[in-house]
């Protein structure tokens, strides 16, 4: 009797122990949560004199605020930390050239982690500070061809006088693997179907080298970027491009030091960091981390507002619960914007940013519509990111005006489907499927049957149905002939100028220009700007949070050799046997 008495006071003592740590631990996280979002909600920076804002994006820069959360066990400091969305970030420069106490900008070339169309974006903000009389500096102790493009719209380049720092400008090189031999001797093989010629997504899995029709397509699109690149250097470092590109295709700009780069004047002095702060008068309390320097809320006296939505990511039919993932574009979560924007008789127009590589044909389909009975509305006005090619051209298309950066990537008009079987591997393995079925393609879903002709020939013909559909829908958008449209469809990639020259767009312009057109149209002058999703607090991200889920069951592998080639068998069920509308991949 003594011992079940110590026994049950040894489970009474412990179970309330466990309690009490738990109850504790829940205040402590309750504390840590409300400190951040109120340090977020309340974060009041005082401006020095002669402050130097300093850009610095070393983890890229979101274009619209996160729905997700990235939670860095190692620095848990880190989620209190604010990161500016690219829109705000130009509006952060046009503000400080207004700004008595910001004296310069600081370009910190060693994290700048953006796309090209972003740089080029920021570029034009960055001139119209320059119009101020104020100075914009770039330093680096290692210019990339990415950071370069940012480097040469400062008024000095400037890089540490040692040869251990270098300058690397080349041509261009990408690498897509294919994976056709890999799944021969796993067990696993690939039907791919394309509608469109150059519609290159998903072949790496069906084929053992790239086919000529896509390696035309992107060494177009490259070539393209590639002399734009130099069309920019020549224009902003005042050397002949011609000149620029012969010798950079020759590699004698490629990894050279900065008493080299110097002398072909790719930069403008060599300089410790210490040595240029201290020559320029800054000292560290005066320079200011852009992020840290958001920009004021203005108003205008007018009650009209032009709404900015952000639609970024890949185009999926519902949210996949990827809190702790990337962003995507779904029918649900952009009905809920426009329904908003639609109850609000102030939102005069709105601007769509668009910065997609496609994804799901239904679920861009079901976007346009909607995007389409906006538009009876108010005008839409779009404005091309990065990416917005093939889903993300098509809920682009119907749009009053297209809008996109030279660099950008557009186009991609057809549709592929990924039919996988694993027959082979599940009889390798051991497996048989007993089956019991009626009546003709029951089991055409199934990735353990084998995949007949008559399924192949089944698939292609919703898939040029989809095709048919998507080059209508742009005819009728963009106002170009069905025949004609087929020359510059098929799968075809293209940049922003190509693409304002075959009539897939129709100016080159970044955000802002899209949003004074977007006035123009609906005639209003004085506007407010209300950006679509709203920001939410750190609190509220962390309870609308969902586990991930993935079709990778190999996360924990810690072998990448082994994660690389299960990466097929993956991939493979995540597309199997859906029409979709999607980049092979990003060549940014």
């Amino acid at each position: 009797m003594e011992y079940f008495k110590k026994v049950f006071k040894w489970f009474i003592k412990t179970t309330l122990t466990v309690i009490i740590v738990f109850a504790v631990l829940f205040v402590f996280i309750a504390i840590f949560i409300s400190k951040i979002s109120y340090d977020q909600m309340n974060h009041d920076v005082t401006v020095k004199n002669d402050s130097f804002l300093v850009l610095n994006f070393k983890n890229g820069l979101k274009e619209s605020p996160s729905e997700q959360i990235n939670i860095n066990l190692t620095n848990l400091r880190d989620l209190s930390k604010k990161q500016l969305t690219f829109y705000e970030v130009l509006k952060s420069i046009e503000q400080a050239g207004t700004d008595e106490k910001i004296k310069g900008i600081i370009l910190d070339l060693d994290s700048w982690k953006v796309s090209s169309v972003q740089t080029k974006e920021i570029s034009l903000a960055l001139k119209k500070f320059k119009e101020s009389g104020k100075k914009i500096f770039a330093y680096s102790y290692g210019i990339t061809k990415g950071s370069y493009l940012a480097a040469i719209f400062a008024d000095e380049i400037i890089m540490p006088p040692t040869n251990s720092s270098d300058l690397i400008l080349s041509g261009y090189s990408i690498s897509l693997p294919y994976y056709k031999d890999l799944g021969d001797k796993l067990g696993i093989s690939v039907n791919v179907i394309h509608i469109g010629d150059f519609k290159g997504f998903g072949e790496n899995y069906a084929k053992n080298k790239m086919s000529d029709n896509l390696r035309k397509s992107y060494t177009d699109l490259l070539d393209s970027r590639l002399d734009l690149f130099a069309q920019d250097v020549a224009d902003n470092r005042k050397i002949d491009k011609n000149d620029f590109l012969n010798r950079l295709l020759n590699g004698e700009f490629a990894y050279i030091n900065p008493n080299e780069a110097l002398e072909n004047k790719l930069i403008d002095k060599t300089q410790s960091y210490n040595d240029f702060l201290n020559d320029q008068g800054i000292n560290e309390k005066q320079l200011l981390d852009i992020n840290n320097y958001p920009p004021k809320e203005q108003y205008t006296f007018s009650d009209s507002k032009i709404a900015v939505v952000f639609a970024e990511g890949d185009i999926t039919m519902g949210n996949n619960g990827m809190s702790y993932g990337g962003d995507s574009i779904y029918p649900d979560k952009f009905y809920k914007i426009f329904d908003k924007i639609e109850k609000d008789e102030d939102i005069k127009a709105v601007v769509l940013r668009i910065n997609s590589p496609g994804g799901s044909s239904l679920a861009s389909e079901l976007i346009l519509q909607r995007i389409k009975n906006l538009n009876k509305t108010v005008p839409v006005v779009v404005s091309m990111g990065s990416v917005a090619a093939s889903g993300g051209y098509y809920i682009s298309s119907n749009a009053d005006k297209i809008f996109l950066d030279k660099y950008s990537i557009t186009g991609s008009i057809g549709v592929v489907s990924v039919i996988p079987n694993f027959k082979k591997l599940v009889d390798k393995i051991g497996i048989n499927y007993e089956k019991i079925e009626k009546g003709k393609y029951t089991n055409i879903l199934d990735l353990t049957d084998s995949v007949s002709q008559d399924d192949i020939l089944l698939f292609r013909n919703v898939m040029q149905d989809i095709y048919t559909e998507f080059k209508d829908r742009v005819s009728t958008g963009r106002n170009i002939n069905v025949d004609d449209l087929e020359k510059i469809a098929q799968g075809k990639v293209w940049t922003g100028d190509q693409a304002v020259a075959n009539g897939l767009a129709d100016e080159i312009g970044g955000i802002e220009k899209a949003i004074e057109e977007a006035a123009n149209i609906a005639k209003i002058k004085n506007y407010n700007v209300e950006m679509f999703p709203k920001s939410k607090s750190f609190t509220e991200k962390l309870f609308d949070a969902k586990i991930e889920t993935s079709t990778n069951i190999f996360a924990g592998i810690d072998s990448k050799e082994l994660k690389s080639s299960l990466k097929l068998l993956d991939n493979s069920i995540k597309f199997a046997k859906k029409p979709i509308l999607l980049m092979p991949f990003n060549v940014e």
